[in-house]
C-alpha cells in the first residue's frame, strides 16, 4: 500500500461428459494468453519507486503510432537545473527489449524557491494517458506553495499539489501547461491548504473530460474536480467552466455527503454508460469514510457542481474500501459495472486478504445488494490496483486485472467477463517470480486495454515498488475443431477385416479459426491415442494393441500440420489390432484421443524482424481453454439376441414415480393433488425415492421380431437438480449398478445387454437436505441410451411438487424453579428499585426449527412467541411483576421486545443487572442489623394449610406477543420478572404448595404459500413458591405457660386494686364538696342602715328558700 499510504505519510463413438472432460473445459488459472515468459521488463533508477504509477501511451509519428510505456518515479532525483534534491519524475520507456532505455521526461525543470518548494513533491505519483495520439497527465500531489519565505515567524507552506498536461509527444502543451486549482484559495487546513491535487488524475475515454482528486481539501474530506479541455476550443483560448464537488464557485463543503478525513478523490474513474448512456459519470473512492471506506458516484451537472448520485459504503472496518475504483462493462450490455477495491479486507474464515466488490448495473441502476466479491490470499493486499484489461480472450466481453503486490513476490489476477457478469475464479494468475528477471511487489499499479504490438489483442502494463515495470503481451487464441471417429461401428470379432486379424481404425481430423481473420499461421498439432488405459491400470490383460508406429503398445503419437485458418487436415489412420482369444466381449474397448499445439523452434527462440525489435508472439498461439481437447471413445462388440438381419432394435421403456420408502422390492407411492401430480409434504424425512419401471419388450406382441431385441450397453443417465442429492439406489434383481459422476449426474448401467423381454424395478434414493422453503418443485431428467438401434429414445422428466412443513418446537425454562418470600410488607409507593419487589425469576422460551430452515428477512413468514404471564390477582394485587422482555436469534445478542398493549416495567422501577444476587445480599445485611433494625417473625398455627394455583384462569394475565424476526434455525424469548413479595406476605402466608404457571406457544404468520406449520401444543412452565425462614410455623403452647400467665395476670390485677384503694379511688365524695363557698362578715344591728325602702326595688320575698352556697361567718369585731 505504499503507493497511496506514502501520499499521506452414438453406437460407435460415445463422448464422455464426465469429470475429466469437464476439467478439460475449465480454464486454467495458471496460464492463458498473457505471456509472462516473453514479458518486457523495464528498469528505473534504484530507490526511486519507479513503477508506482504506470500508463500505456501511443505517440503519433510519421510511421504511425509508436507505443511507449510511462512510469512514475516519485522518489527520483531532481533535475540538475533544480535546487531541490528529490522531486520525482516521469519516465518514458520505448517498445524495445532493452530493459535500461527508459528516459526522463523533462517538462518542469525550473524552480522558484521564494514562492514554491519541489522537494519531495512526488512528481509522477499519478499518470494517465488519453490513449493513441492523446494527451498525457501526470501530477505531484506534495508540491508546496510558499509565502513569506525566509521569515521564520510568518513563513507558510501549503501542500496544494499540481498536475501537468503533456501532448502525445510528451512535451508541455501550449495551453493549460499545468493545473493547480487550490493555489489561490482559502489556505487553511479546513479549506484548501492541504489540497494535494493529483493524488488521482485521468481522462474519461472518448470525451474531453479531465478529472482530478484532491483528498486533502476541507480537512481531508476531499473533493473531485472535473475540467473539459477541447483542442479546437483551446486554440482560440476558449475553456469550459470546471465542476467540483462542493461547487467550484460557492466552495461549500456541506454539499459533499461525507465527513472529515474521508479522503474523497483518493481514487477516480469516469465513463459514459453508468447511469446514462450519453452523460458522463465519475466514480470516486473515499477509503477512510466512516472508518470502513466508501465510493461516491457523481454526475456532471453542466454547471459548477458535481452532483452526488449514489453513495456506496464499505462493509468492514478498516478495509480501505474505495482504495481503487474502476468502471467496466463486464456482461456486454453497454452499461458499466462498478468495481471498488478494499485491499485491507480480511476474513479468517475464508482465508482471504483483500477484496474487490463488483456491483451489477441494470440499465443505469447500480445494484448494491449481493455484489460479487473477489478475494485474494491472506495479507496479499489484493485490490491495490484494479484496471480494465480489455477483451483479452476475444469473446466479446471486457476483462479486468487486479493487483496483489504482497502475494508472495506479487501477483496479477485476470478475471474474464461474460454474459452472466464477472467470473468468480481467475482465468490467469501471473506471478512476479515468473518473469526474467523476477520482480517483487509486482502488481502495485496496472494499465491495460491497449494493443501495443498490433496483433489486435490488448496488452497489460504492470508496475511494482521494486523500480521495475513489465509489459505482458497477449498471445493469439486459436479455436480448433476436431472430428475423431472409429470404424467399424460395431465390432464383430469373428470378422477378419485386417488380413487375418480384426482391427479398429481411428481417424483424427482438425481445422482451426482465429481472430483476426488475417492471422493464419502454420499450426502444428500434437496428438496421442491411448487404448484401454484404465484396464491396464487395473492389471487386466489388454485386448488391443497398435499395429505400427507405436513405441508403446498402448499409446500412438503423431502430428497434424494445419497450413492456415479453415484448412482441414486429417491424420493417417491409427490402427488397433484385436488380440487373439479374448474372452471379455461384454465391456467396450475404450480409446482416448487428445491433442495440443506444438511449440515450434521459432516460438521457443522468439523470431525477430530486425535487431533490436521485440519478438512477435504470432508463432506462439494458445488454444481456447473452453474447448474440449480430450475425447473418450468406446467400441462395442456385436452381440447375440438381435434380429434376423443381425441388427438390434431395442424398445427400452421407462415409467417414473415417486414414493416414500422401499420395502421388499416395492414402495409406497406419494399422494397426488387434484391435478394428479405427486406431492411431497416435507416434514422431517431426509429421503425421497424415485422409482422406475424399466422394460425391454416388443412394442407389438404379434410381431416380436420388429423390436424389443437385446439393448446392448444400456445406460440410464439421471440429471439431478441442485435441490436434492443422490444418496444411493436399490434394485431387487441386482443387475443394475449406479455411479454418481458429480453432484448433479448419476450414471446407471442397466446391463450389457439388457435382454429381450427383461423387466426391472430401479429405485434411486434422493436426499432432501438441500431443499429450502423456496423450493416449490423439482424435476429429475432421465435419459435412456443403448448401443442398439432405438430412434425413439427421448429424455423423460419426472416432476414432484414440494410442500414444506416447518417443524417448530418450543421449550421453556424458569430459573429458579422454586422461590421463597418473606421479610417485611412494603407498599407499591415505596418501591424504587426492582430489588424492592422480590425475588428475580427469569423465563426462557427457546424456539427450534427441526425441519427446513426459513429464509432470512422473514421472506417465508414471521414466527411469533405468545406468552401469558399471571401478573396480578383477581383483586388487582401484583403476583409477578414484568421487568423486561428480550428476544435473540442463535448466537446474536438479545434485543428488547415491546409487546403491543403491554406495559413492561409499568412502575418504571430502577433495573439492575445484578438481579437476585443483590436482593440476597440485602437480606443478609438486614439479618446482621441487630438492635438498630426491626426483625419480625410471623408465626403460623399448626394444622394443614391450603394450597393455591395461579394461572390465567385464577388470575389476571399479561398476554405478550414477541416476533422472532429473521428466524432461520433457533431463537429465544427471555422474560425477567419479580415475585411481588408483599402480596404473598399479606394474602398467602398461610398457604403451601403454591404454583404459578406461565403459558407459551408459537404463532406462524406465513407469507410463502408453500410453507405451512402444523399446530404446536402450548407449554406451561411451573414456578413453586414457599415462605422463607422468617415465617416460623407455630408449635402448641405448654399448659404451664398458660397457668403461669393467668396467675401473673390475677396478681397484677390485685396489686392494681390495692393501689387504687390507697389513693381513695373507692371513697364517695360529699355533695358539699362541690358547692361554691363565699366569705361573709356579720354586721351589728345598730350599725345597719335604716330607711324607707326604695321604690325601684321590688319588695323582698318572704318565706324560706334553699341556699345554693355555704356561708362562713366571721365576727367583724371579734377581736375587738
Amino acid at each position: 500500500m505504499w503507493r497511496r499510504m506514502e501520499r499521506f505519510a452414438g453406437p460407435v463413438m460415445v463422448v464422455e461428459l464426465m469429470a475429466v472432460v469437464m476439467a478439460m473445459m475449465a480454464p486454467s488459472a495458471s496460464a492463458f494468453n498473457l505471456d509472462a515468459e516473453k514479458a518486457l521488463v523495464k528498469e528505473g533508477p534504484q530507490g526511486s519507486l519507479f513503477g508506482l504509477s504506470v500508463a500505456m501511451h501511443q505517440k503519433l509519428e510519421n510511421k504511425g503510432f509508436a507505443s511507449v510505456f510511462l512510469a512514475g518515479a516519485p522518489r527520483s532525483k531532481a533535475d540538475t537545473k533544480q535546487t531541490s534534491h528529490n522531486t520525482g519524475a516521469l519516465f518514458s520507456c520505448p517498445f524495445t527489449p532493452d530493459p535500461s532505455d527508459c528516459e526522463r521526461v523533462n517538462f518542469d525543470i525550473s524552480e522558484f524557491v521564494d514562492r514554491e518548494s519541489k522537494e519531495d513533491e512526488w512528481m509522477g505519483v499519478s499518470v494517465a494517458s488519453q490513449r493513441a495520439g492523446g494527451m498525457v497527465i501526470t501530477c505531484a500531489h506534495r508540491y508546496e506553495n510558499r509565502a513569506y519565505v525566509g521569515q521564520p515567524d510568518q513563513e507558510q507552506r501549503h501542500l496544494v499539489g499540481r498536475c501537468f498536461l503533456l501532448t502525445d509527444l510528451l512535451v508541455p502543451a501550449d495551453e493549460l501547461f499545468y493545473s493547480s486549482f487550490c493555489k489561490n484559495r482559502d489556505i487553511r487546513p479546513d479549506g484548501f491548504g492541504m489540497c494535494q491535487q493529483g493524488t488521482a488524475a485521468g481522462f474519461v475515454p472518448d470525451s474531453d473530460y479531465i478529472y482530478y482528486g484532491a483528498p486533502g481539501t476541507y480537512n481531508w474530506k476531499g473533493i473531485v474536480r472535473v475540467e473539459q479541455w477541447n483542442k479546437t476550443l483551446a486554440k482560440d483560448a476558449i475553456y469550459l467552466d470546471p465542476q467540483e464537488t462542493g461547487d467550484e464557485k460557492k466552495m461549500n463543503q456541506e454539499l459533499i455527503p461525507l465527513a472529515f478525513h474521508s479522503y474523497l478523490g483518493y481514487s477516480l474513474d469516469g465513463s459514459r454508460g453508468v447511469t446514462n448512456r450519453v452523460n458522463v459519470s465519475f466514480l470516486a473512492g473515499a477509503p477512510r469514510a466512516n472508518h470502513t471506506g466508501a465510493a461516491l458516484l457523481l454526475k456532471a451537472s453542466g454547471q459548477a457542481v458535481l452532483i452526488p448520485e449514489l453513495l456506496i459504503t464499505g462493509q468492514q472496518l478498516g478495509s480501505g474500501f474505495g482504495y481503487d475504483v474502476a468502471l467496466a462493462d463486464l456482461n456486454g450490455d453497454r452499461w458499466m459495472e462498478v468495481l471498488v477495491s478494499a485491499p485491507n479486507y480480511f476474513s479468517r474464515r475464508d482465508e482471504a486478504g483483500g477484496a474487490v466488490y463488483v456491483y451489477r448495473n441494470r440499465q443505469g441502476n447500480v445494484v448494491l445488494e449481493k455484489p460479487t466479491v473477489l478475494t485474494g490470499p491472506p495479507y496479499s493486499a489484493f485490490g491495490t490496483a484494479v484496471a480494465r484489461a480489455g477483451d483479452l480472450n476475444q469473446d466479446g466481453f471486457q476483462d479486468i486485472a487486479i493487483g496483489a503486490p504482497f502475494a508472495g513476490s506479487g501477483k496479477v489476477y485476470i478475471y474474464h467477463g461474460g454474459k452472466g457478469g464477472i467470473a468468480t475464479e481467475p482465468a490467469q494468475v501471473i506471478s512476479g517470480q515468473e518473469l526474467k528477471p523476477p520482480i517483487t511487489q509486482f502488481g502495485f499499479s496496472l494499465s491495460g486495454d491497449m494493443d501495443v504490438d498490433d496483433n489486435t489483442y490488448p496488452d497489460l502494463l504492470v508496475g511494482s515498488m521494486s523500480d521495475k515495470i513489465a509489459v505482458l503481451r497477449s498471445r493469439p487464441i486459436v479455436r480448433v475443431t476436431h472430428n475423431i471417429t472409429v470404424s467399424p461401428e460395431l465390432l464383430d470379432a469373428s470378422e477378419k477385416n485386417c488380413g487375418s486379424y480384426t482391427c479398429i481404425k481411428v481417424s483424427l481430423c482438425f481445422t482451426y479459426v482465429a481472430k483476426p481473420a488475417s492471422y493464419s499461421p502454420r499450426l502444428v498439432l500434437n496428438f496421442t491415442v491411448e487404448a484401454e488405459v484404465e484396464r491396464r491400470r487395473l492389471g487386466m490383460a489388454p485386448r488391443v494393441s497398435f499395429v505400427r508406429g507405436a513405441r508403446e503398445a498402448e499409446v500412438q503419437r503423431g502430428t497434424v500440420v494445419l497450413n492456415g485458418q479453415s484448412s482441414p487436415k486429417c491424420s493417417g489412420d491409427v490402427v488397433l489390432q484385436i488380440n487373439e482369444n479374448i474372452r471379455d466381449k461384454l465391456r467396450p474397448i475404450v480409446v482416448v484421443a487428445q491433442y495440443g499445439i506444438q511449440e515450434t523452434r521459432a516460438a521457443r527462440r522468439g523470431n525477430r524482424q530486425e535487431p533490436g525489435d521485440v519478438a512477435t508472439l504470432d508463432s506462439r498461439p494458445v488454444l481456447d481453454p473452453t474447448q474440449l481437447t480430450r475425447e473418450k471413445l468406446e467400441v462395442n462388440f456385436l452381440k447375440e439376441g438381435c434380429g434376423s438381419d443381425g441388427k438390434c432394435h431395442s424398445n427400452l421403456q421407462l415409467r417414473p414415480y415417486f414414493c416414500s420408502e422401499v420395502k421388499e422390492g416395492d414402495c409406497t407411492l406419494l399422494p397426488t393433488d387434484e391435478t394428479g401430480a405427486q406431492v411431497l409434504s416435507l416434514r422431517s424425512q431426509k429421503d425421497v425415492t424415485l422409482g422406475m419401471d424399466i422394460s425391454n419388450e416388443p412394442s407389438n406382441p404379434a410381431r416380436p421380431d420388429l423390436d424389443g431385441h437385446d439393448a446392448h450397453d444400456a445406460h440410464l443417465s439421471i440429471l439431478i437438480p441442485s435441490a436434492i442429492t443422490y444418496t444411493g439406489f436399490r434394485n431387487a434383481d441386482r443387475a443394475v449398478s449406479c455411479t454418481p459422476l458429480n453432484d448433479s449426474a448419476t450414471e446407471c448401467e442397466l446391463g450389457n445387454p439388457f435382454n429381450k423381454g427383461q423387466r426391472t424395478k430401479l429405485f434411486i434414493l434422493l436426499g432432501t437436505l438441500l431443499i429450502t422453503t423456496e423450493t416449490t418443485e423439482f424435476a429429475v431428467e432421465l435419459r435412456l441410451s443403448t448401443a442398439s438401434d432405438q430412434q425413439t429414445l427421448q429424455p423423460i422428466v419426472a416432476r414432484l411438487l414440494v410442500r414444506v412443513e416447518i417443524q417448530l418446537s418450543i421449550t421453556g425454562l424458569v430459573k429458579p424453579s422454586q422461590v421463597t418470600f418473606g421479610g417485611r410488607v412494603q407498599g407499591e409507593s415505596a418501591m424504587n428499585a426492582e430489588e424492592d419487589v422480590g425475588s428475580l425469576v427469569e423465563y426462557t422460551f427457546a424456539v427450534s426449527n427441526l425441519g427446513k430452515p426459513l429464509l432470512a428477512d422473514n421472506e417465508d413468514g414471521t414466527v411469533l412467541v405468545s406468552v401469558s404471564v399471571p401478573s396480578s390477582t383477581e383483586s388487582g394485587k401484583w403476583l409477578l411483576y414484568l421487568m423486561s422482555v428480550h428476544t435473540a436469534l442463535g448466537a446474536q445478542p438479545p434485543v428488547p421486545c415491546q409487546p403491543a398493549g403491554v406495559a413492561v416495567n409499568e412502575l418504571n422501577l430502577l433495573q439492575s443487572s445484578l438481579g437476585g444476587a443483590r436482593r440476597r445480599r440485602r437480606g443478609a445485611e438486614e439479618e446482621r442489623e441487630g438492635g438498630g433494625g426491626r426483625k419480625t417473625a410471623l408465626v403460623i398455627g399448626g394444622g394443614k394449610k391450603p394450597s393455591a394455583t395461579f394461572d390465567c384462569v385464577t388470575s389476571r394475565c399479561l398476554n405478550l406477543l414477541c416476533p422472532l424476526d429473521g428466524l432461520t434455525g433457533a431463537g429465544t424469548v427471555t422474560l425477567r420478572t419479580r415475585v411481588w413479595n408483599s402480596t404473598f406476605l399479606e394474602d398467602y402466608i398461610k398457604y403451601e404448595n403454591m404454583e404459578l404457571f406461565v403459558t407459551a406457544g408459537i404463532i406462524f404468520r406465513a407469507k410463502n404459500p408453500n410453507v405451512k406449520m402444523p399446530d404446536v401444543t402450548p407449554i406451561r412452565v411451573r414456578l413453586t413458591l414457599d415462605p422463607d425462614g422468617t415465617v416460623t410455623p407455630a408449635a402448641p403452647v405448654p399448659w404451664w405457660v398458660i397457668a403461669l400467665s393467668v396467675a401473673a395476670g390475677v396478681f397484677v390485677l390485685l396489686l392494681l386494686v390495692v393501689l387504687l384503694w390507697k389513693c381513695g379511688f373507692f371513697k364517695r365524695p360529699s355533695p358539699y364538696a362541690h358547692m361554691p363557698k363565699y366569705q361573709a362578715v356579720r354586721i351589728r344591728k345598730e350599725e345597719r342602715q335604716r330607711g324607707v325602702p326604695r321604690p325601684d326595688r321590688p319588695a323582698p320575698r318572704r318565706g324560706p328558700r334553699a341556699r345554693r352556697w355555704v356561708t362562713t361567718w366571721s365576727d367583724r369585731y371579734a377581736n375587738c
